[in-house]
């Protein structure tokens, strides 16, 4: 193995201790079962929210550290379907980033020989291309599904003993729906129930075969990371425990409900109280299991052909209003649309009409004495024990002194929903 990979594996270990360390205090004497009725999806939300707010803030200049991009962008796409949009300058951003990043190193090496792009990095860029809706057997004239097909061969040897970073290639294929070939198969599927590299590798291995729907290989990984998960969860790190996580969850494991739920109740006590996911390694295979979801989700994204197609009113006496969403809290999003309505509707209609318009838009209300309040906004609520709430404010950043109900939009108006913490 080489020694890039060797420092890895010592600090992923070393971490592991810390890890068990700072859990251990806290979980010493209770079983998995106890945690089953405190687990709950609004700790998870917290969780999501909490990690995904600390990874964005590591951003420097739009991007993370160099060959780390990927992994940023695959935790925050799968734990928030609506993390990136073409029309969200504050997350586009960061996409051309990550292109710029892979086309400056196809620039000096066409094929991706370096091997810290070749054992499995690249498939991690492949991921994250496909959840951002690319097509990366078109990637600026560049077809890296063929480059990926072409580093199963140039490092087998080193693929036979580091099953983990294959893996991560053949999920990617598999995703992409192209066939890995028997020499990898054979690797995948060899010595069943062993693992160089423990619940890591084996988590990793269980994603591909279930893709693959090699069964013989799906069941034994399935039933090392069972074993390990009951017997041993409270030594292994966050990073580990992730992504065991995905990888049951993937696998619709039967009778691990109680693993799943404990898991997920230590990963969001742990985000919620350090900066774990301020790193995009953990990000990747955190974020995703907190939200029900794995690396095969790529293969699920909805890419629609056009986004924000206006539907025109028919009325003659329309009007255009423009709708700016800003999060400064979680987020550290500022989205706006131009909404066609009818002249006369109140921003409640108008609201109505824009989710009607565009696929990336959605409100949820409750109705109240003083007419609709807004609860939700593209997914991110309001909380009133954090007294976290969204302020409707004019263009100028002033509070209106009336509801969405109340309030009757001219033509040309700017409406803003600011999420706010009093």
């Amino acid at each position: 193995m080489d020694v890039l990979n060797t420092v890895l594996i010592v600090l992923h270990v070393c971490y592991g201790v810390m890890s068990l360390s700072n859990r251990a205090q806290t979980s010493s004497g209770r079983t998995i079962a106890s945690y089953n009725h405190r687990h709950s999806l609004s700790l998870d939300l917290a969780a999501i929210q909490t990690g995904s707010y600390h990874l964005l803030r590591a951003r420097t200049g739009w991007q993370w550290a160099p060959r780390t991009n990927a992994e940023a962008i695959i935790g925050l796409t799968l734990a928030n379907n609506r993390w990136y949009h073409k029309d969200n300058a504050a997350t586009y951003i960061s996409i051309q980033a990550m292109e710029m990043e892979l086309l400056a190193q196809l620039s000096v090496d066409k094929k991706l020989k370096d091997i810290r792009w070749s054992r499995g990095k690249l498939a991690q860029y492949v991921t994250a291309l496909q959840l951002t809706c690319h097509n990366p057997s078109k990637f600026f004239r560049h077809n890296l599904l063929r480059l990926l097909k072409g580093h199963l061969q140039m490092s087998e040897t080193f693929f036979r003993a580091n099953r983990f970073a294959l893996s991560w290639i053949v999920i990617s294929l598999c995703n992409n729906k192209k066939a890995v070939g028997n020499t990898t198969l054979e690797i995948i599927n060899d010595s069943p129930g062993e693992y160089k590299f423990g619940v890591d590798e084996a988590s990793m291995i269980l994603m591909a075969t279930v893709c693959l729907n090699e069964t013989a290989a799906k069941s034994a990984a399935e039933k090392f990371i069972v074993e390990e998960m009951r017997m041993n969860m409270t030594q292994y790190n966050e990073f580990t425990i992730g992504l065991a996580v995905q990888a049951l969850t993937a696998a619709k494991a039967v009778q691990v409900d109680d693993i799943i739920s404990t898991a997920r109740y230590d990963l969001g006590k742990a985000i919620l109280g350090s900066n774990l996911l301020e790193y995009p390694g953990a990000a990747s295979n955190v974020l995703p299991a907190l939200a029900k979801k794995s690396y095969l989700d790529a293969s699920k994204v909805y890419c629609p052909k056009k986004v924000n197609k206006i539907i025109k009113v028919k009325s003659k006496a329309s009007i255009t209003v423009e709708i700016r969403v800003i999060d400064d809290l979680i987020g550290n999003t500022s989205t706006s649309w131009n909404v066609i309505s009818r002249k006369g509707s109140t921003l409640y209609s108008t609201m109505k009409d824009l989710q009607k318009q565009s696929a990336t838009f959605s409100f949820k209300s409750e109705r109240t004495s003083f007419g609709k309040s807004i609860t939700a906004i593209n997914g991110v609520a309001k909380d009133i024990d954090k007294n976290i709430s969204w302020r409707l404010e004019d263009g100028s950043g002033t509070a209106l002194a009336k509801g969405v109900s109340e309030t009757v939009p001219k033509d040309g108006d700017v409406c803003t929903f600011r999420l706010t913490k009093a």
